[in-house]
């Protein structure tokens, strides 16, 4: 039996379920790649009457992500609004990750917007273009990333992130 299973009949022998048990669930289906066995978690949570909260939405984009779900995983992030919640850069990195397995920048666009200082979704598009053989997109990438981080004084030391020369 697996450790995902046996998570699986503890869950169920549970009497009373809240949205951190959920939430646990769900994460744990979105990180092995069960998308269906999340979303099932998710409206069986939604009928009992408890709201998501912002690792919830983690957990469900990081299912559709790891099946290629673009729409549903564009669907759900669009729905986190329902709840009353915000997306964080984790969410924004995730549809970034999802639509850059598509092909699609929207996500990109906004992380860029939200943070424009700030090099890791640029490196984390890099790492999708490189992935899909997009050499010259990555590459492209790369160099802004680069030339960003020396106009304001950064240096790359490897295994690291940028830093500030003081």
């Amino acid at each position: 039996m697996s450790v995902l299973n046996k998570a699986f009949e503890l869950f169920r022998g549970l009497r009373k379920k809240d949205v951190v048990v959920y939430t646990a669930m769900i994460m744990g289906c979105g990180i092995n790649g069960r998308d269906s066995d999340a979303i099932e978690l998710f409206e069986e949570m939604i009928h009992s009457k408890l709201s998501p909260n912002l690792v919830t939405f983690t957990g469900l984009l990081t299912a559709f992500g790891h099946v290629g779900l673009v729409e549903e995983g564009y669907h759900c992030f669009n729905s986190m609004k329902n709840y009353g919640l915000v997306p964080s850069a984790d969410h924004y990195s995730l549809m970034v990750d999802l639509l850059g397995q598509a092909g699609k920048e929207i996500a990109a666009k906004h992380c860029f917007e939200l943070e424009p200082d700030t090099t890791s979704y640029r490196s984390l598009l890099a790492n999708i273009y490189f992935s899909a053989g997009r050499w010259d997109d990555a590459k492209r990438l790369q160099t802004a990333i680069h030339d960003t981080a020396m106009e304001k004084g950064m240096a790359k030391i490897s295994g690291s992130s940028w830093m500030v020369h003081s």
